[in-house]
Formats: C-alpha cells, structure tokens, sequence
C-alpha cells in the first residue's frame, strides 16, 4: 500500500506544480477501484485544485456534465492578441475543473465528449494496460491531445521489447513511430 500511495502523491504533486504556473485541466484514468483513493489524496495533498470524479451511469455523468465541466457562457467577446480578430469565449476557457478523474471504461463510453477537451497532462494510472496497441483504451487515448503523458505502474515488464515500445509509443508517438 505504501508505494500506491507514494505513486499517487508523485503524480498529484507534479499536477500540482503545473497547477501553479496555470497549466491545467488535467486528466486520470485509473482503475474503477482506485478512483477514490486519488480522490481522497488530492484532498490531502493538493486541496486548492478541483477535482471531479466523472463516473457513473449515463444520467449520472450528464449531470456531472452540465454543472461541473463548464462555466456559463458569458457571450463575452475576446480580442485574439496575435490575429486581432474578436472571437467568443470558447468551451476551453469556461472549463471548471482542474482535474478530472476517471475510469477506463468511461474512457471508452465518453470519447467523444472528453476527446475535444486540450488536456495539459495525461496520467494513466496502471499504465501497462496500454501495452496492445490494439486494445480499445490504446486507441480512444491516442485520439487525446495532451502536452503531458505520464504512465504510472506497479506491474513489472516482461523482456517483451514490444511492450515496452507500445508504451514508449503511447508516451510519445513523435519520437517512437509504429512505422518500421
């Protein structure tokens, strides 16, 4: 237990340093069973960020939706610096949370929905279930944008190179191309 905890803080405490240069929001997808846990520790160690955990039924995570990702529109317009065009506020900017927690399988449900998010990091709590590059958890997180990717694991890997090139892929996919 003791090192679940000290994974949990490592990852919460690097969160919390892009948090205080104002780099957020800022994603976890872990185990159903753990989501609590990363919860709790926020709590303990980062309390001045919000954190929302998105999990649930379908009603459920359309309230969570509706009242916790979002601030209103305030029809607001925002002249561009670099274009000089005035633009509205977008959906990027009213984002309320700083972190959302969530599970693999809400992953995979709401794509869609948490896909057009830019997200600044991208923890993957027990991360060697990214190692199939054809798994549908590989391939709904590849379609994120994140400036940030960490894997967390207590699972060792085996002497399996292609493991280890799938995660390095996940991790960086500019640098660790599938093409041979």
């Amino acid at each position: 237990m003791l090192y679940l905890l000290v994974r949990w803080v490592l990852g919460i405490a690097f969160l919390a340093s892009l948090f205080e240069e104002n780099f957020y929001p800022h994603l976890i997808v872990a185990p159903l069973s753990t989501l609590r846990n990363w919860e709790r520790e926020f709590a303990t160690w980062a309390p001045q960020m919000n954190v929302v955990m998105y999990v649930g039924s379908a009603q459920a995570r359309a309230v969570i939706m509706e009242y916790e990702f979002y601030y209103p529109k305030n029809n607001k317009k925002i002249k561009n610096r670099k274009s000089g065009q005035v633009v509205g506020e977008s959906k990027q900017d009213r984002i309320k949370f700083d972190v959302l927690l969530t599970s693999y399988e809400m992953i995979k449900l709401d794509t869609t929905s948490l896909k057009p998010i830019k997200w600044e990091c991208m923890i993957v709590d027990e991360g060697h279930q990214l190692k199939n590059k054809d798994s549908k958890l590989f391939l709904s997180l590849k379609q994120y944008t994140s400036n940030h990717r960490v894997l967390l694991t207590q699972t060792l890997l085996q002497n399996n190179l292609d493991e280890l090139f799938m995660l390095m892929h996940f991790l960086d996919s500019g640098k660790v191309s599938l093409e041979v």
